[in-house]
């Protein structure tokens, strides 16, 4: 049975109280201090993101068939509970985007991406750790990480749906090995992409969402172009250079306006995945 996120009511009328209940409790409220505003009240632990997600560093693969083998993964609590995920994202980052090719992503950055999309789209998320530089996770290598990775999510959370956000370097390499038919994913995110490869982008069957800084607007010009010519996508993508917005704002923000749209920019990515990657995927 599909799980529905909203609660079910029923058309037969309001639920009567029953006879038996015991009246509530009734709370003194708080004093109030003389000349002031009574204190606010403790901030309701419902809504905290550690009371429903489960965190934890893992190892995959043990160093066998995978170059790195271990990562942070995040999942949706009550889910991973009862055992019955169905979805799962991969956060792939090497290298420092388009601001820093060869350096090293913001890894505290990436791991608090990685928890909102796993609280938001209530699914699994595993980011591998992908050290080294950029040029060590080319396209053999990532491969063997992808492969590793979602094999884990299968056996472990028992997902079967499974989207990819990929930035920097890791962007390019994703989108070309997806293009080939080597990754296989529902939804792609490529965040600040180093390259671009128009032959790859044309092959593409997997909806993909582009984001990048303002620097990147001919990048992006030139890839709503390619993605027109594809017509296996049916026009499921979307490419977007932030105006304002330098290198690298979407892991080192540097002021208020970079915030905002870093913050935008992890909302597209959260509902492009809750929009195609599904909960319950076609046999």
């Amino acid at each position: 049975m599909p799980r529905s996120r909203a609660p079910q009511c029923s058309e037969a009328g309001p639920p009567q109280r029953l006879r038996s209940m015991p009246p509530l409790p009734q709370r003194a409220a708080p004093e109030v201090p003389a000349g002031g505003l009574a204190p606010p009240p403790p901030p309701d632990p419902v809504y905290d993101a550690d009371v429903w997600l489960r965190r934890e560093d893992v190892r995959y693969a043990d160093g066998v068939g995978a170059p790195s083998g271990r990562g942070y993964c995040v999942s949706y609590l009550p889910f991973t509970v009862e055992g019955n995920h169905t979805r799962a994202v991969l956060v792939l980052a090497a290298g420092g985007g388009r601001s820093a090719p060869s350096g090293e992503p913001n890894e505290a950055t990436i791991r608090s991406l990685a928890d909102r999309i796993a609280l938001s789209c209530e699914c699994v998320v595993l980011m591998p750790t992908l050290a080294g530089g950029a040029q060590r996770w080319q396209h053999g290598p990532l491969l063997a990480e992808v492969d590793a990775a979602t094999r884990y999510v299968n056996r472990q959370h028992r997902a079967q749906a499974l989207g990819v956000l990929a930035f920097g370097e890791a962007a390019s390499v994703v989108a070309e090995l997806a293009a080939q038919g080597g990754l296989e994913a529902h939804a792609l995110v490529a965040m600040e992409p180093t390259r671009t490869n128009p032959a790859a982008l044309r092959e593409l069957d997997a909806p993909l969402l582009c984001l990048m800084g303002d620097d990147g607007a001919p990048t992006a010009q030139m890839m709503r172009d390619s993605l027109a010519l594809n017509g296996k996508l049916r026009g499921l993508y979307y490419v977007s250079a932030f105006e304002g917005c330098a290198p690298g704002f979407l892991s080192k923000p540097s002021n208020d306006q970079e915030v905002n749209a870093a913050d935008q920019a992890a909302s597209f990515a959260i509902a492009w995945f809750d929009r195609h990657v599904p909960e319950r995927p076609p046999p």
